[in-house]
Parts: C-alpha cells; sequence; structure tokens
C-alpha cells in the first residue's frame, strides 16, 4: 500500500485525527478529549474492547493487508473507499459521514503518539477516562502484522 496513507475517511462527527502508525512505536498513546456523551466510559473496560487484532508492530504495514480489520457492518454505502489507489495507499477521501478518520498516517508504521486528538462523539468524556489503563494493550500493537486485517475484507459496504 505504499505510503500507506489512509486520509479524510470521514465516519461522522468522531474526529480521529492525527493517529500516526509509524516505525511500530506505540508512543504516549494519548486517547485525549474524545468526548463521547454525558456517561463515562472510562470506569468501565475499554481494554476489553480488545484492539487486538489491530497489531501494529515490525511487520510491514505496507505490503500486509489491512483486511481483518473489519470496518465491516460500519458499511460505507456501495463499499467506494475514496480513490482505492494501492499505490501511495491512499484510500482516498471516502466519506462514511462526519467521522473523521483524518490523517491516519500507517507511513513507517509509527503509532507516535498515539493521541486520537479531540474527536467530540457526544457530551461523554472517553479522553480523562482510563483509556490508556485499559486494555489497548491486547492489541498487541508490537511484533504483530497490522497485515492480516485486510481492509479489503473490512466489508466497508452493508450497513450504509
Amino acid at each position: 500500500m505504499g505510503d500507506g496513507n489512509e486520509g479524510d475517511l470521514n465516519v461522522g462527527d468522531l474526529n480521529v485525527r492525527d493517529l500516526n502508525v509509524g516505525d511500530g512505536n506505540v508512543g504516549d498513546g494519548n486517547v485525549r478529549d474524545l468526548n463521547v456523551g454525558d456517561e463515562n466510559v472510562g470506569d468501565e473496560n475499554v481494554g476489553d474492547l480488545n484492539v487486538v487484532d489491530l497489531n501494529v508492530g515490525d511487520e510491514n504495514v505496507g505490503d500486509e493487508n489491512m483486511g481483518d480489520l473489519n470496518v465491516g457492518d460500519l458499511n460505507v454505502g456501495d463499499g467506494n473507499v475514496g480513490d482505492g489507489n494501492e499505490g501511495d495507499g491512499n484510500v482516498g477521501d471516502g466519506n462514511v459521514g462526519d467521522l473523521n478518520v483524518g490523517d491516519l498516517n500507517v507511513g513507517d508504521g509509527n503509532v507516535g503518539d498515539g493521541n486520537v486528538g479531540d474527536g467530540n462523539v457526544g457530551d461523554e468524556n472517553v479522553g480523562e477516562e482510563n483509556v490508556g489503563e485499559e486494555n489497548v494493550g491486547d492489541g498487541n500493537v508490537g511484533d504483530e502484522n497490522v497485515g492480516d486485517g485486510n481492509v479489503g475484507d473490512g466489508n466497508v459496504g452493508d450497513e450504509n
């Protein structure tokens, strides 16, 4: 997928911008200011949500298939995720609503500081709750593959 830049995939008002996936460095992993309504998602286990098989590590994000990650039933309409250029890895401007995944750079594999930015999904505070101490850990942001998560098999289609 070349540079692996998946830019401007808008899926609602949840702005997940500037999540840099680079050399495999998970960095600070701050999920700050991601407001999800009036309830606190912090005390609940976001860890058991298990980002698990996302697996960002020493494996190649380039040639690996972002497949079984399964955007699944989120379904981006007729399955068109923008230009879908395999060359530079540009998934184009695929809009799934207003959820801006923005500048999710899969570049060198650096998860960098992992800042999920100011993505507001209502009034609930997920940011100040501990998402870090929750188990995003089983998501193996290490030596595992971002590979087998085929963006192809992610069914960006059915739910519309």
